[in-house]
Parts: C-alpha cells; structure tokens; sequence
C-alpha cells in the first residue's frame, strides 16, 4: 500500500479448502424398525445440517449437529428430503430420496423334511421359507459331499449314507434389525445302495468230518456294512456276520445253500449249490483164515 508519504508491504496466508458434496443419495427403512443413518460428506465436517424442502419420513428426526437421522418409522412411504450442509465458509445442499418400507416379516422355514438321496447319486433340493425377500439360508451338519447356497438350494453327491439332521438358519432384513437368529431342523436321509451278492463260479470242494478251507463272499456292488447270512448249510458249517462260510461238515451230501446280504437299504440272495464229499471207509476188520492149497474167498465191506 503506497501514498505520497510513504508504503507499506505485509504478506497473508490463505487457505483453499475443498468445497464438499453430500454423498447420500438414498436411505431405506422398515415400518416399526429402528432407524439410524448418517448423512456423509465427501470432504470435512459440517457446523451444521438443516432441511430445505420436503419433509422427513413421520417417526424420523434429524440432528442438526452431526446430520444423524434417528428414529423409528411410522407409515409406508417414499420421498425426497433436500439436506443442506453449512461450513464456517461454505453450503452444500442435496436431495436425499427416502423409501420405508412395510414393516419386514420374519423369515419362516417351512420344510422339515426333505426327499431322500441315495449314495454316490446326484442330489438336489431346496429348503421352502416364506417372509420378507430377500432371506439369506445357510446350513450345519449336511452329508459330506452336498452343500446349500443361499437361496437354499441343497445338491451335490452325497458320499455316505444315514440319517442327518440339519440346522438351517434364515437370514434377513427381519433378523438384521432385529438381532436375532432364526432356525430349524431338517431331516435328510441318504439310503444306502442295494446289496447285490457275487455268485462264485466254484466253491471249495467239502468233505466230510474235515476242516472246510473256507470260503468269503462278497459283493459286486452296494454300500458296506453289510450283515450276512445263510440257510439250509451243511451241518457243521457257518456263515460269518463278515461273510466267511469255515467250519467242519458232519454230514454228506449235496445241499442248496441260500447266502444272504442285508444293509440299511435292502437285503439281496443268491442259491449256491455246495456237495459234502465223504472219503470212502473199509469197514472189514478182520478176514476169515484160509487154507493151503484151496481157493479161497471173501468180500471186503466199504461205506
């Protein structure tokens, strides 16, 4: 600054802030839900917050301080709030568009039991809920090899067999505002694959009085464990629980054995032939004396 007396010079400092925007463009809330929402600026903080048009959803207040909306909502309704937000050298204003919705119904499951699966076959099924959408499922104690995404739908191939109870828990906007957790036990069987017996070609041979060498069946297909069993066996031999027809026949002859295999699904049963051979036994025990020089003759006795 300069007149004919005389100048003066002084240096100032001026800080360039950036001029914020209000970021919130939309807010949802439920009938009867607790509402609370902050309305967010880009940049900084505002000394202060106030409506300019229209008015806030009825049950909901604003803090004029810190730009909260608080409140719990009354009636269905969508509108458009026009905020504005005040600085120690700036304003911002912006249109908020609000939607309440009806007040959110709990999420129901309604299916406690599902179809049943079989073992190494491909499965899939689905858990029915009603409620307010959308409802977010998930799922504890499923059989190995099936999961559930989050619409419930349960598949895959389950790789073993039983019966499974499963804790199926539903999710949404119900549970979120409300902080709680809704569940339910659901029944799957997965049922074993039917027993089918292998039909040997040749059994070993039998005899009478001796130790069988033994013989084990098995299957060509179905789903272990499996209970054995058998009828009309030679007397003297058994059939193992496992499976292993062993021990010492008493009596001869041919007999038409019936093998049988159970699991949890069905019972299979196949005819086998077997003979109990008997060695031939002399049963002379002492022959007649004969004389010198004449024929002689006697019958040796066998059974």
């Amino acid at each position: 600054a300069a007149n004919s007396y005389g100048s003066d010079t002084k240096e100032f400092t001026i800080s360039i802030i950036e001029q914020p925007e209000i970021l919130t463009s939309e807010l949802t809330g439920y009938v009867g839900c607790t509402f609370s929402e902050s309305l967010e600026l880009s940049a900084g903080n505002a000394a202060s917050w106030t409506i300019t048009s229209g008015k806030l959803p009825k049950g909901l207040t604003l803090n004029t301080s810190t730009g909260a909306i608080t409140g719990k909502p009354t009636a269905k309704t969508s509108t458009s709030v026009t905020f504005k937000a005040a600085g120690t050298s700036w304003e911002v204003e912006k249109a908020v568009y609000f939607t309440i919705n009806s007040k959110p119904a709990k999420p129901t499951i309604s299916t406690s039991k599902l179809k049943d699966g079989e073992i190494d076959e491909y499965y899939s099924a689905n858990i029915k809920t009603s409620g307010t959408a959308p409802i977010t499922l998930s799922a504890n104690g499923l059989p190995n090899g099936l999961s559930m995404n989050e619409d419930g739908e349960i598949s895959g191939t389950p790789a073993v067999a039983g019966n499974f109870t499963m804790t199926i828990t539903a999710s949404n906007i119900y549970t979120e505002l409300n902080n709680v957790t809704i569940t339910k036990k659901v029944k799957l069987k997965i049922k074993a694959k039917a027993p089918v017996i292998n039909t040997p070609s040749e059994l070993p041979m039998a005899v009478l009085n001796q130790n069988y060498e033994g013989y084990t069946f098995t299957l060509s297909e179905g789903t272990e464990p499996v209970t054995w069993s058998a009828s009309s066996l030679p007397k003297g031999l058994t059939l193992s629980s496992s499976g292993v027809l062993s021990g010492k026949p008493t009596k001869a002859g041919k007999f038409n054995m019936t093998i049988k295999a159970k699991n949890d699904r069905s019972q299979a049963s196949i005819k086998v032939p077997l003979i109990v051979y008997q060695i031939p036994e002399i049963t002379t025990t002492k022959l007649s004396n004969g004389v010198t020089d004449k024929k002689y003759t006697v019958r040796l006795a066998a059974k």
